[in-house]
Protein backbone atom coordinates (compact mmCIF):
# COMPACT_ATOMS: atom_id res chain seq x y z
CA UNK A 1 0.00 0.00 0.00
CA UNK A 2 1.22 3.56 -0.52
CA UNK A 3 0.13 6.57 1.60
CA UNK A 4 -0.70 9.75 0.83
CA UNK A 5 1.49 11.59 2.89
CA UNK A 6 1.10 15.64 3.27
CA UNK A 7 3.32 18.04 3.16
CA UNK A 8 4.13 19.46 6.78
CA UNK A 9 4.79 22.88 8.47
CA UNK A 10 8.47 21.59 9.90
CA UNK A 11 8.62 18.82 6.41
CA UNK A 12 12.76 19.80 5.79
CA UNK A 13 13.64 18.23 9.13
CA UNK A 14 11.82 14.82 8.12
CA UNK A 15 13.20 15.13 4.68
CA UNK A 16 16.76 15.62 6.28
CA UNK A 17 16.60 12.71 8.16
CA UNK A 18 18.88 9.44 7.40
CA UNK A 19 16.71 6.11 7.46
CA UNK A 20 18.14 5.24 10.31
CA UNK A 21 17.39 8.73 12.32
CA UNK A 22 13.37 8.08 10.52
CA UNK A 23 13.37 4.78 12.22
CA UNK A 24 14.31 5.38 15.57
CA UNK A 25 12.30 9.05 15.20
CA UNK A 26 9.58 6.54 14.85
CA UNK A 27 9.77 4.03 17.06
CA UNK A 28 10.55 6.80 19.94
CA UNK A 29 7.58 8.28 19.26
CA UNK A 30 5.78 4.57 19.46
CA UNK A 31 7.83 4.39 22.73
CA UNK A 32 6.47 7.94 23.76
CA UNK A 33 2.58 6.87 22.69
CA UNK A 34 3.01 10.23 20.46
CA UNK A 35 0.68 8.86 17.84
CA UNK A 36 0.42 12.29 16.04
CA UNK A 37 4.33 12.38 15.79
CA UNK A 38 4.68 8.53 15.07
CA UNK A 39 2.22 8.89 11.99
CA UNK A 40 4.62 11.18 10.38
CA UNK A 41 6.18 7.78 9.28
CA UNK A 42 3.60 5.61 9.34
CA UNK A 43 -0.65 6.43 8.60
CA UNK A 44 -1.53 2.44 10.33
CA UNK A 45 -0.54 4.57 14.21
CA UNK A 46 -4.79 5.11 14.08
CA UNK A 47 -5.10 1.10 14.60
CA UNK A 48 -5.73 0.27 18.22
CA UNK A 49 -4.54 -3.09 18.23
CA UNK A 50 -0.78 -1.42 16.64
CA UNK A 51 -1.20 1.22 19.43
CA UNK A 52 -1.31 -1.48 21.75
CA UNK A 53 1.51 -3.30 20.66
CA UNK A 54 3.89 -0.63 19.83
CA UNK A 55 2.94 2.00 22.79
CA UNK A 56 5.60 2.23 25.43
CA UNK A 57 8.52 -0.03 23.27
CA UNK A 58 11.78 1.16 24.48
CA UNK A 59 14.29 0.92 21.21
CA UNK A 60 17.20 -1.59 21.94
CA UNK A 61 19.08 -0.76 19.08
CA UNK A 62 19.14 0.54 15.24
CA UNK A 63 21.41 -0.75 13.13
CA UNK A 64 22.57 0.51 9.60
CA UNK A 65 20.34 0.63 6.71
CA UNK A 66 20.53 -1.61 3.45
CA UNK A 67 19.21 -2.28 0.03
CA UNK A 68 17.52 -5.14 -1.27
CA UNK A 69 17.41 -5.65 -5.10
CA UNK A 70 14.01 -6.88 -4.84
CA UNK A 71 13.04 -3.60 -2.98
CA UNK A 72 12.84 -0.07 -3.85
CA UNK A 73 13.30 0.94 -0.52
CA UNK A 74 16.03 1.00 2.17
CA UNK A 75 15.54 -1.78 5.19
CA UNK A 76 17.06 -0.45 8.96
CA UNK A 77 17.58 -3.29 11.57
CA UNK A 78 15.91 -2.86 14.42
CA UNK A 79 15.64 -4.48 18.37
CA UNK A 80 13.21 -2.94 20.45
CA UNK A 81 11.60 -4.43 24.03
CA UNK A 82 8.16 -4.22 23.75
CA UNK A 83 6.02 -3.39 26.75
CA UNK A 84 5.23 -6.46 27.81
CA UNK A 85 8.99 -7.64 27.77
CA UNK A 86 9.04 -9.22 24.55
CA UNK A 87 12.63 -8.26 22.30
CA UNK A 88 11.56 -8.10 19.11
CA UNK A 89 14.55 -8.25 16.24
CA UNK A 90 13.52 -6.97 12.48
CA UNK A 91 13.87 -5.25 9.75
CA UNK A 92 12.10 -1.98 9.05
CA UNK A 93 11.44 -1.29 5.60
CA UNK A 94 11.33 2.57 4.74
CA UNK A 95 10.72 4.37 1.47
CA UNK A 96 11.15 7.25 0.21
CA UNK A 97 8.07 9.64 -0.62
CA UNK A 98 8.54 11.80 -3.70
CA UNK A 99 6.55 14.22 -3.13
CA UNK A 100 7.77 14.79 0.69
CA UNK A 101 10.75 13.40 0.21
CA UNK A 102 10.31 11.88 4.02
CA UNK A 103 11.00 8.33 4.51
CA UNK A 104 8.04 6.35 5.82
CA UNK A 105 7.02 2.64 7.24
CA UNK A 106 6.20 0.52 4.43
CA UNK A 107 6.64 -3.06 6.70
CA UNK A 108 8.49 -4.97 8.78
CA UNK A 109 6.28 -4.10 12.35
Amino acid sequence: WEQEMQILPDNEKYAAMTPEQAARAFFEACGREDWNEAAKFWTMTGDTRLRQFLGGLTVVGIGESYTSAVYPGRFVPYEIKLKGGYVKKWNLALKKDGKTSRWYVDGGI
